[in-house]
């Protein structure tokens, strides 16, 4: 039983039911800014009392980069959640999972202010004779390399994950990085030849974005399961004088 000074509550969370809940949310912000950009670009409405901004995916301050940024924010609390739980088991890749963490930490901030969009004056500056075209987006460069370094630093690690966690991850990363540097080469070309203020432009960055979130969906999915099925006992949060998660109570 609980102490007197402590109050356990277990935390259940249906894996598959919040996924379907966020990709249905994902689904209906991206169905209302392709409705927005051919209302602006077939129709000529360019405002629709600002909902045509208001739910572009390319706009910094819009529906899509809150969810954006609020899904990033939940995979890096269940990152936290699992590095906390792994290190107190002692487990060989709680360090890895605190890493990761990290990570997703700086895309989430990343993802709220822009800040590798300074990375491309920083690299056209130090690289003067950098070709246009797939470059405009100059970050990609950089961005390129790390996810090369990542990649090797996480391999061993991925590979250890159950084998329904490790496709999960695969698929996951295979989708935000198609996403956000795959996708980008091509938003870069389309730019310097077409301008972005057309509908192909606003087509190719909602391409972009729908992988990106979708990507971190399928990783919320993959993480809540390792949860589920890999921390078990726990995976709960007491209140009372000993806080803690995942500590056991006397009987």
């Amino acid at each position: 039983m609980p102490r007197n000074d402590e109050t356990v509550l277990r935390v259940r969370v249906d894996p598959s039911a919040l996924t379907r809940l966020l990709g249905a949310l994902a689904v209906l912000i991206v169905l209302a800014n392709i409705a927005g950009q051919v209302a602006r670009y077939t129709f000529g409405h360019t405002s629709v009392y600002g909902l045509v901004n208001l739910t572009f995916v390319d706009e910094e301050h819009s529906i899509p980069t809150t969810f954006s940024v609020l899904l990033l924010a939940i995979t890096t609390l269940l990152l936290a959640l699992i590095a906390t739980l792994e290190k107190r088991q002692r487990h060989r890749d709680a360090f890895k999972w605190r890493v990761l963490c990290c990570l997703f930490a700086w895309l989430t901030l990343d993802e709220g202010a822009g800040i590798h969009e300074l990375l491309t004056r920083l690299v056209q500056e130090s690289i003067t004779a950098l070709p246009r075209g797939v470059f405009v987006f100059a970050w990609i460069i950089p961005a390129t390399v790390a996810v090369a370094v990542v990649s090797t630093y996480f391999g061993q690690f991925v590979w250890r994950l159950p084998k329904t966690t490790r496709r999960q991850f695969i698929i996951a990363a295979m989708g935000y990085v198609g996403g956000a540097i795959g996708i980008e080469y091509i938003g870069g070309f389309h730019e310097e030849v077409y301008g972005i203020e057309n509908l192909r432009y606003a087509l190719v960055a909602t391409v972009e974005e729908s992988l990106e979130i979708g990507a971190v969906v399928v990783f919320i999915h993959a993480l809540l399961h390792y949860l589920a099925n890999e921390l078990p006992n726990n995976f709960r949060l007491s209140f009372g004088a000993s806080p803690g998660i995942g500590t056991p109570s006397d009987s």
